[in-house]
Formats: structure tokens, sequence, C-alpha cells
């Protein structure tokens, strides 16, 4: 159903024969008939007008002007896009994706994808173009369309890609979307989420997000994404705490790091750890929101005396992380918390999150820096 080829930064689609293409790109936009798209990949410093780009590189390419579309995109377009198809039902995908930035309801957008020293970049965008090889209406396309970004939506969501601690993403800040079918008689079909069109192309949609997100979630995002902080941060935080608050003599700058980088990496390489660490953000969700019988939304974010499932998670975590010594640690250091900057001000199960996680590691921290002296 369709050809695929690469020019340098370009990943070249061209369909059999014309298709009627619903859009939201730049370029190409709206409603049109098609036989060719493009995915272009553009600086992270991208500023230029897209239409014009986007005609120029036409140009460029030998294509047509007015049977393309062009997506743009400052992610990989070598390692960071995938193409499925279903045959039995006639569905071809292409995608690429990158998380940053993302966005949430009410305009809120995030930076999560760090790299070296903890620089974030923007990383892309998700791009999405589905053809389907039957000659669908408008109002089908448009139904297609709605389901596309439905199932983003969820997809994200199952990703744990959040904006802040309890509004999770729905897309990037600058995504695209084409839904094509094949041009000719065209008729009105429902493709709802019931029917195999709808069907095949929720699956296609959302196995893709996954696939290429998870290569883009390393550790260190994930990480930053349940708690707030990259790694090196939580690092660095424990740190000024030991300084500030349980310096011991004779124990050189040097070594204490050493120690808390030790530390902290067994604990996050146990799979264990990052569940109990999960386990902290969907009552946080619910909780935001109202949802939780018996527990208003006001009630909520005043941190109200009848929630004590924060503090049961983290007894838990810092339990499992060092036994008693870990629990006791917790306790020393959420009382304390309203000193701390990064922690005062959070919400109810962040900061037992924060708290019992940094508290447990300090433990862990203090009883090998003792048993070395």
């Amino acid at each position: 159903m369709v050809r695929i080829r690469h020019i340098n930064n370009s990943l070249i689609i061209e369909l059999e024969g014309d298709y009627l293409t619903l859009s939201t790109t730049s370029y190409g936009g709206g409603l049109r008939l098609i036989n060719t798209v493009v995915f272009t990949q553009v600086s992270k410093q991208f500023n230029e007008d897209p239409i014009d780009y986007s005609r120029n590189l036409l140009k460029r390419l030998s294509l047509p002007l007015t049977k393309t579309i062009v997506f743009l995109t400052a992610t990989d377009i070598h390692s960071k896009y995938v193409v499925k198809v279903n045959r039995d039902v006639g569905i071809t995908l292409v995608m690429t994706l990158g998380i940053d930035p993302l966005a949430c309801v009410g305009g809120l957008t995030r930076e999560v994808k760090s790299k070296v020293g903890d620089v974030c970049k923007h990383h892309g965008t998700i791009n999405i173009f589905i053809a389907v090889n039957k000659p669908l209406n408008i109002r089908s396309l448009a139904e297609l369309l709605m389901l596309t970004s439905a199932v983003k939506a969820l997809a994200l969501s199952d990703l744990c890609l959040m904006c802040n601690e309890s509004r999770r993403a729905y897309s990037s800040a600058v995504d695209a979307t084409a839904v094509a079918s094949r041009a000719g008689r065209f008729i009105d079909t429902y493709v709802g989420p019931a029917t195999p069109i709808g069907s095949a192309v929720s699956v296609l949609i959302y196995e893709s997000i996954v696939e290429l997100a998870l290569k883009d979630l390393d550790e260190n995002t994930k990480f930053k994404l349940l708690t707030g902080f990259s790694i090196n941060e939580i690092k660095e935080f424990i740190y000024r705490i030991y300084e500030e608050l349980l310096k011991t003599s004779n124990v050189s700058v040097s070594k204490v790091k050493r120690v808390i980088n030790e530390v902290i990496d067994e604990e996050l390489s146990d799979p264990n750890v990052w569940m109990l660490l999960a386990s902290f953000k969907y009552p946080e969700i619910l909780s935001s929101i109202g949802w939780i019988p018996r527990l208003s939304r006001v009630e909520y974010e005043r941190d109200s005396v009848k929630i004590i499932a924060d503090e049961v998670l983290g007894m838990s975590l810092s339990t499992y992380i060092n036994g008693v010594k870990g629990l006791m640690s917790y306790y020393w250091l959420d009382r304390v918390k309203d000193k701390i900057d990064m922690i005062r001000g959070k919400a109810p199960f962040s900061d037992d999150l924060l708290t019992s996680f940094m508290g447990s590691i300090i433990s862990k921290v203090l009883d090998r820096i003792l048993r070395e002296e």
C-alpha cells in the first residue's frame, strides 16, 4: 500500500494512488488529496516559517507541492520512527515520537527528558499518519482523527508521562496527526472503537506509542516523572541534608558522595523499589480530582488528617529499603521537611514519596559510612 524511503533527514512515504487526507500538519493541513507524506527532522532550535521550509524541502526532494503533507520533528528520524501494517483490515501507520515538551490540561507543559548534566532539551513531537485502504468520507476521517487523539492520550497516561504531581500528559506540545483513505467513491462508514477499522487503528497507535516512548524513557527520565527530580538532583539533595543536619566528623566529602551514589544506584537496580515509588502516583491523581469517596478536593489540598495512605506507602517504601532504620529515618525527615526547600509545599503523596525514599537512603548511607570507619 505504501513505499518508504530515506533521503538524508527525511522519511518519505509514497502512496499507491491518491488518498483523501484530513490532517493537522502545518504544510498540507486540512482536507486534501495526497499521494506522498514526508516526515523530516529539523534542528531543536528550529524557528523558520514551517510552510516556507516545507515548500523548499519538497522542491529539493522533487516531490509534488500540492499532493504532499509534511510532518516536522526534532526527534531522530532514523531511530525514533515506526511503521506498522494491519493487512487484514488494510491499515498502515507511520509514527515518529519524542516526548518533550509534554502538554497537560490547562496549558501546562513540561520537559522531562534529561541529557548529560541533566540539561533538558526539546526532543521532538508525536507525529502520526494513518492510511486506510478504503474510500472513507470526511465524517469517517474525522472520527478516525478523534479516535487517534483518544488512544494517544491513553497511551501517554499509561506511560506515567506527567506535567506535575497530579496532571498526566495527553500529548506533546506540538503534535500533528493525519488520517487518510483511498480515493474513490467515498462511503460513510462508522469507524469507531468497536469496529474492525477502529479497533485495528487503536491497537496500532497504542502499541507504537508505547514501543517508541519506552526507547525514549531512560531510568533518569522515569525517576523524574515519579519524583519530580532527576537522580543526580536527589543525590545532591541528600548530600545537602547530610551536610546541614547530619554531618559527622572525619568523613571526607568525596567519601560521603561516593557512598550516596553507591546506595542510590543499588536501590534503583531493584524493580520493587520502582514499583513502590510508582504506587504513590495514582492516589495523588485520583485525590486531586475529587474521585476518592468522602474526601473532597479541598480536604486533599489541605492535607486532611483523614489521609494516612500516604504515610502507609511511605512506611512500606522506607521499611523495604532499610527496615526499622529506614522507617525511623523517614519519620525523622518527615518531621523536619518544612526546613527543606525541595519538599516544602509538595502535594501530600509527593512529599511522603520524597521523605520516605530519601530518609531510608540516608539511613543506609550512615550505616555504610559508620561501618567503614
